[in-house]
């Protein structure tokens, strides 16, 4: 007979014979004809127990049951603990029979422990959310957590997890801090048909080709476009676990850069891909984003904030201007792109920096490492189609900008800044853009994680040890952007380095797609397909992180010597 530790238990054919097996359980429980196990399964269910086994029930991403069980072989244990879940009387109602036709199970076996102290995991270095399940013991109670809790419950701290975990023992909130408690750090393995049907597509582990990126910027796409509502506008924030609609101020910014990922798409050599209707849907998306801009008196067009009582936001009306500056987008405009486009210029003073809100003449800090990136794209743009006018703009500004970065760096700046000044090196040739481009670029990287015991994090950025959220991806593309003009310049030692960051940190940016292994998670799997989610823990999507993850597809399909 098999040990269980000589097992792979990322074989999809054992997976396929455990699930069917738990399959087949769940289906007696019901009197239901079974499908009968498959030669050589008996043998398989023999195995030794594991420390842990625990059946979880989904219909339509809602939790019906979950429940482990004790017994002295691992079939025996599948079968009492499905058995277990069937009956479970804790979300609303007991599964009945005509849900079961519909029932996702997801297998999750025990595989170790070991024992932590409470001190231990407030250092924040041996308890990976999202990874590791954790129980607690004490004074006779207990409870576990699997390795998913934080992620479907929004349990996505510490403290919070390890609060509600002592209250689901029956313990006070704050009893895992007790010295008395014995808190052990728990290991999983997960089975489900998602992922028996895709057995080598984990995301952050796969080998990520050319095609592979191709169809995550299709898919990407798809969502913002499915996103829209009746009022053309996207949807803002989404939580997938719950289908609901997170609804918060409108953020015309945001909304702006979610047109612009759209417009580039459009005019790249991948819009041949596009779904139909496509076009239609893009040139509505841009009609509604015009009619809420307002001419000004010189002739000039700015997109004002919702609340009339605010200064407009230079950078939403940059953002459009970059989406109806677009190859595609500006021959169905007409005369507002050049009227959105001289708002933009008309914002920068004679120093060469941008304003930040239109009508006050003081720049906003924050908004100045974002706005005035977004703003000499507009210039950019400009100078990419042959206008060499706008370049002296670009020169007045960048010793400004350069000693900004130098006296105070920050992400948000070098996160439009390298794009900036790596397309105006590409134009001009100048060495002092390329070597600031270079020099943000360096500093960012400094930030990425490239090792440690976190498994989840390597390839993300970070500060201050904090875990790497949906920002990563919009550093990744600058240091894509900084590979490109590496690689063109032939600095074959950097573009070197800057390869082996991305290739990490596209591994990292794959953990926060919606993946199809979750989707029995999920209340409207269709509704996700494309959706980039703010962190590995937090899956609810925000409409400016797939815009992000678009452009940094293109600009990886663009680069040479990547895949």
């Amino acid at each position: 007979m098999e040990t269980l530790a000589a097992l792979d238990l990322h074989d999809a054919t054992l997976a396929s014979e455990l699930l069917d097996f738990a399959q087949d359980c769940l289906l007696e429980c019901f009197d239901f004809a079974t499908c009968g196990a498959q030669p050589g399964s008996a043998e398989r269910l023999r195995l030794p127990r594991c420390e842990r086994v625990n059946v979880t029930l989904r219909t339509l991403g809602r939790l019906r049951g979950s429940m482990s069980a004790e017994g002295e072989t691992l079939g025996e244990q599948i079968r009492r603990a499905v058995e277990q879940a069937a009956t479970d009387k804790r979300f609303h109602s007991r599964l009945t029979a005509i849900e079961v036709p519909q029932v996702d199970i997801e297998l999750w076996l025990q595989t170790g422990s070991e024992p932590v102290t409470a001190e231990d995991i407030e250092g924040g270095r041996c308890l990976e959310l999202g990874v590791h399940g954790v129980a607690i013991r004490m004074a006779g109670k207990s409870a576990y957590y699997k390795p998913s809790v934080p992620i479907t419950s929004g349990k996505r701290s510490l403290q919070s997890l390890l609060s509600g975990l002592s209250r689901k023992a029956g313990l006070p909130g704050d009893a895992w801090k007790d010295p008395s408690a014995e808190l052990l750090r728990t290991h999983w393995t997960k089975m489900s048909r998602d992922a028996v049907r895709n057995p080598h597509q984990a995301p952050g582990e796969r080998v990520v080709s050319r095609e592979m990126v191709g169809r995550w910027l299709q898919e990407s796409v798809r969502y913002l476009v499915n996103s829209r509502q009746a009022s053309a506008s996207f949807t803002y924030l989404y939580d997938p676990i719950e289908d609901v609609e997170v609804l918060e101020p409108a953020n015309r910014v945001r909304a702006a850069g979610c047109l612009y990922s759209l417009s580039r798409f459009r005019d790249s050599p991948h819009a041949i891909f596009a779904d139909p209707g496509f076009d239609e849907a893009l040139r509505g998306l841009a009609d509604a984003q015009l009619r809420r801009t307002v001419v000004q008196p010189d002739g000039s067009r700015v997109m004002p904030e919702a609340d009339s009582g605010v200064a407009p936001k230079l950078g939403a009306t940059a953002l459009l201007t970059l989406a109806i500056g677009g190859d595609w987008l500006s021959l169905q405009s007409g005369s507002i792109y050049e009227e959105l486009f001289a708002s933009v210029s008309q914002a920068q003073q004679p120093s060469g920096r941008f304003l930040t809100h239109f009508g006050c003449p003081e720049e906003d800090p924050r908004s100045s490492e974002f706005f005035s990136g977004q703003s000499l794209l507009t210039l950019v743009q400009r100078a990419e189609r042959g206008d060499a006018g706008v370049l002296d703009r670009c020169a007045l500004a960048f010793a400004s900008y350069r000693r900004q970065f130098q006296t105070a760096p920050a992400s948000a700046f070098v996160g439009w800044h390298v794009d900036v000044w790596s397309r105006l090196a590409l134009l001009t040739r100048r060495s002092d853009y390329a070597d600031f481009a270079f020099e943000q670029t360096d500093w960012l990287l400094a930030m990425q994680v490239q090792s440690g015991s976190f498994s989840t994090w390597i390839g993300g950025f970070c500060n201050s040890g904090s875990m790497p959220k949906y920002s990563s991806i919009v550093f990744l593309e600058a240091t894509v952007r900084a590979y490109i003009l590496a690689h063109t310049l032939g600095d074959d030692a950097r573009a070197d380095r800057y390869r082996l960051a991305i290739e990490l940190g596209v591994r990292f940016c794959d953990r926060l797609r919606l993946d199809r292994s979750q989707y029995a998670w999920f209340r409207n799997p269709a509704r996700c397909e494309g959706g980039i989610a703010l962190s590995t823990l937090d899956r609810r999507v925000r409409c400016d992180v797939p815009q992000h993850f678009i452009t940094l597809c293109l600009a990886l399909l663009e680069a040479e010597g990547i895949y």
